[in-house]
C-alpha cells in the first residue's frame, strides 16, 4: 500500500485496510511544492516570468476505487493548487475555484497556475485547484500505449486500411485491459465527479465555483446535477452536449471542424 501511495496507483482491497467513509473525508493532505507535476512547475515558472504572484503546490487525496462499495479498495487523486493571493485590505472570504481543461483524458494540474495568470481579479478572491481526473496525472493513472495501424492516409482510406484501423484499436483495447482491467471499469464521470466533492470537502469549502472547458463542460454539468446544493458560479466554456450521452455528444465533433473549416480557415 505504502507503493501504491507513491505511485498513485490504487491499493489492493483488504479487510484490514478498508478506509470507512468518515476517514476519507476526515483527511488533511500535506501540501508541497516538490511533488509537483512538470506541466505544473514548468508552468508556474512561466507565470513568474511575467511577474504574477503564485504558489503552486500538489497533494494526493485517497478515494474510493469503488464509490458504492468501499471493499473494493482505493486510489489517490493528484491534486494541484494556486492560494490566492489576497490583498491586505480585501475581508472578502476565499473561494474554490475548480479548473478542467477537458480531453477528455487530458491531466487538469496545469491550468491552475494558468488561470492565476490569466485572470488575477480570480486570483485574487480565490483558491484555483484542479483535479486530475481519474486515469490521468497522477490520479489512478492508466496510460496504454497506441498500436500502429500501418495506415498513412486516412482521408479516403481503402477498406483494407479501414480494416486495419479496426484491428489495430482491438489489439490496443485488449493490451489495455488486461494491463488495468482492475482500474477502467470505474474511470467514469459520476465517479470522477465524487472525487472533486471529496476533495472539496477536504478541503473544508461548502460551496465550489467552476470553469470547465470543452469536455470540463460535461464534467461541471455532471457536478451541478449531482451535488446543486454545492454550487456556485460555473464558467462552461467551449460545451459539450452534456444533455444527451457521451458517444452522440463526441459524434457531433465532426459537424463542428466542418462547419469551421468551411466558415473560417477556407476564407
Amino acid at each position: 500500500q505504502a507503493v501504491a501511495a507513491r505511485a498513485g496507483l490504487e491499493a489492493p482491497a483488504s479487510s484490514s485496510a478498508t478506509p470507512r467513509w468518515a476517514e476519507y473525508f476526515a483527511q488533511r493532505p500535506a501540501w508541497r511544492n516538490g511533488s509537483c507535476s512538470r506541466d505544473v512547475t514548468r508552468m508556474a515558472d512561466l507565470i513568474a516570468d511575467v511577474g504574477t504572484r503564485t504558489v503552486v503546490e500538489c497533494t494526493r487525496v485517497r478515494t474510493p476505487l469503488v464509490w458504492s462499495d468501499l471493499s473494493k479498495g482505493y486510489g489517490y487523486l493528484q491534486v494541484s493548487r494556486v492560494r490566492r493571493v489576497k490583498a491586505a485590505r480585501d475581508t472578502r472570504p476565499t473561494r474554490l475555484l475548480f479548473v478542467n481543461p477537458g480531453g477528455p483524458g487530458v491531466t487538469a494540474d496545469w491550468l491552475a497556475p494558468t488561470v492565476a495568470a490569466l485572470e488575477p481579479t480570480v486570483h485574487a478572491s480565490h483558491d484555483i485547484v484542479a483535479v486530475d481526473a481519474r486515469g490521468t496525472g497522477g490520479s489512478l493513472p492508466v496510460a496504454c500505449s497506441t498500436v500502429p495501424d500501418d495506415v498513412t492516409d486516412y482521408r479516403t482510406p481503402t477498406t483494407s486500411e479501414v480494416q486495419a484501423q479496426q484491428r489495430a484499436v482491438q489489439r490496443t483495447v485488449t493490451q489495455c485491459t488486461s494491463r488495468f482491467g482492475r482500474t477502467l471499469p470505474h474511470l467514469n464521470t459520476l465517479n470522477t465527479v465524487r472525487d472533486h466533492d471529496l476533495v472539496r470537502s477536504v478541503l473544508g469549502h461548502q460551496v465550489v465555483d467552476f470553469y470547465g472547458v470543452s469536455a470540463g463542460t460535461w464534467m461541471a454539468a455532471r457536478y451541478a446535477d449531482l451535488f446543486p446544493a454545492r454550487v456556485g458560479r460555473f464558467v462552461l466554456d467551449s460545451n459539450t452536449q452534456f444533455a444527451t450521452d457521451w458517444r452522440r455528444s463526441f459524434a457531433y465533433q465532426p459537424q463542428g471542424f466542418q462547419r469551421r473549416f468551411e466558415r473560417q480557415f477556407l476564407p
